[in-house]
């Protein structure tokens, strides 16, 4: 709320001619024209956001479609064991292990 102090300082300036606490045509104007651009804008705002969700919904279910391969075999206590259907290679180190392939 402007003080009373305020009000006269600022109509006592000769430039200004405003009257601060009558509705004018132009008053309405600028309350209708802030009241879409804040609708509008609300609307817009929501529209990003919406696309922004799909967009974080979409990556977090995406799945590989290549499996990184799994280890198998090597000179360790209780080496993994390859699943049915594949057999495991091993690298130039037998002792390192290798890795699970597709059996043909």
């Amino acid at each position: 709320m402007i003080s009373h102090a305020i009000l006269k300082a600022i109509n006592s300036v000769k430039m200004t001619k405003i009257e601060w606490n009558k509705v004018t045509w132009y008053s309405k104007l600028a309350a209708l024209i802030c009241g879409l651009l804040f609708f509008v804008s609300g609307i817009y705002i929501g529209m990003q956001y919406q696309q922004y969700r799909d967009l974080q919904t979409a990556t977090s279910t995406f799945v590989l479609t290549t499996p990184t391969p799994l280890h198998c075999g090597g000179f360790i206590a209780h080496p993994e064991t390859c699943p049915t259907g594949y057999t495991c290679k091993l690298g130039n180190i037998p002792d390192a292990g290798g890795t699970c392939v597709k059996s043909s």
